[in-house]
């Protein structure tokens, strides 16, 4: 379309230079170049309604592009806090393991301000799982605190906790972004 426009500029432009003093002499011949000059401004508007059309189709393809990019950002980040959470998962395991359950639920408790921060959700995978797993969890660690090394918790107590992690572990996983790529 550019290339189009030009030409005819260019065209214009010699056929007024060859034909300035014919235009100039004679009434008939200024008149033509009324015409001319009426054509010229026709002809800047093509150019000008042209140039928009072209300016609006290159914005929506950066503006596609900028969406594109950001949609990738958003995954990465994603991607990141997920792997966040299941070092905390991780960490909150082993402190479960070691009978630790001050650290076990510090570490929970991070790993739950992360997912909130970044929007996770962590949906239940069965309808067998009790809703709230997470509270659930959180709460029965609190609990675990107020025990000693003594009088810890009872194998099925750690077992189920255990399990709850290896649940929302498994959560996180499947949720991955960067595991669907």
């Amino acid at each position: 379309m550019r290339i189009l426009y030009t030409v005819i500029s260019v065209v214009l432009i010699f056929a007024g230079y060859i034909l300035h003093k014919t235009i100039l002499t004679d009434s008939a011949t200024l008149n033509l170049f009324s015409y001319i000059g009426t054509l010229a401004t026709l002809i800047a508007l093509l150019v000008t309604i042209c140039e928009t059309i072209i300016s609006i189709k290159k914005t929506e393809s950066v503006q596609q592009e900028v969406k594109n990019v950001l949609e990738k950002i958003n995954t990465i980040e994603k991607t990141s806090s997920i792997s966040d959470c299941l070092t905390l998962i991780d960490e909150t395991n082993k402190f479960v393991m070691s009978e630790d359950y001050d650290r076990a639920l510090q570490s929970f408790q991070f790993f739950r301000k992360i997912c909130t921060k970044t929007s996770l959700e962590l949906k239940e995978n069965s309808e067998n799982e009790k809703p709230n797993t997470i509270n659930n969890l959180e709460h029965t660690l609190q609990k675990a605190t107020a025990t000693t090394t003594r009088a810890g918790l009872n194998k099925k107590q750690k077992t189920d906790i255990l399990n709850a992690l290896l649940d929302i572990k498994t959560t996180l996983e499947s949720n991955n972004p960067a595991k669907r790529n």
